[in-house]
């Protein structure tokens, strides 16, 4: 991306700066970002790990709300209104920016997963993939024989994330709770499924629309 690579722009005729890293030419921008494109599918398993690796050296604990460890995930905004910086679009909240996604494991909300998107982009566009990579993470920290409520706004509802799909980690289940089931974020009792409790906190980033419901990875 840009905003980062045109960074290099001032240093290309730098002899000290040239020296200290001890190479014989600083690469423009447009080299320097083509490079790393070119390693980001390497690092991406790797860095992917970086966080389940610190959360467990650190034997951070990961509790459940009555029996279900929960992972929430919700896009958020961030302003970079006047600049002209790649991917910057208009956003739900009607400024210039970029609209990452996130999510959030157990009662904690330790963030298991973060990356940054277009500002105009849907919510749900390419979710499925974060989830992928975001799901075998909150399987690996969870308390053995607990499953994993995720939870998210109706800007989620799609068919590709309510089927089922397998992960690293094998075969994983959804269950889900239709949106007619919820009103202001409350779950009627007499719908399906039953068992897993109401949020109780609201969704990290959540916007004003109701919750669509819950889902259920085993």
């Amino acid at each position: 991306m840009t905003l980062h690579n045109d960074a290099i722009e001032p240093f290309r005729n730098d002899r000290f700066f040239r020296e200290a890293l001890g190479i014989g030419r600083v690469p423009s921008s447009a080299w320097l970002r083509q490079r790393m494109e070119r390693m980001a599918a390497a690092l991406r398993e790797e860095t992917d790990a970086y966080s389940v690796r610190l959360l467990r050296s650190a034997k951070a604990p990961v509790t459940a709300l009555n029996g279900f460890v929960c992972l929430d995930f919700d896009t958020f905004v961030m302003d970079n209104s006047g600049t002209k910086k790649e991917w910057v679009s208009r956003t739900y909240q009607g400024v210039d920016g970029y609209t990452p996604i996130a999510a959030y494991l157990g009662n904690e909300g330790w963030c298991l997963a973060l990356e940054l998107r277009p500002g105009s982009q849907h919510s749900a566009l390419e979710t499925h993939f974060f989830l992928e990579r975001a799901l075998p993470r909150a399987r690996e920290l969870v308390p053995a024989g607990l499953p994993v409520l995720s939870r998210s706004d109706s800007g989620f509802d799609s068919v590709r994330l309510l089927s089922g799909r397998t992960t690293k980690n094998g075969p994983g289940r959804w269950k889900a709770a239709p949106s007619s089931s919820w009103s202001s974020g409350t779950r009627a009792s007499s719908r399906w499924p039953p068992g897993p409790p109401a949020p109780t906190r609201p969704v990290p980033g959540s916007r004003s629309a109701p919750a669509s419901g819950w889902r259920c990875w085993t």
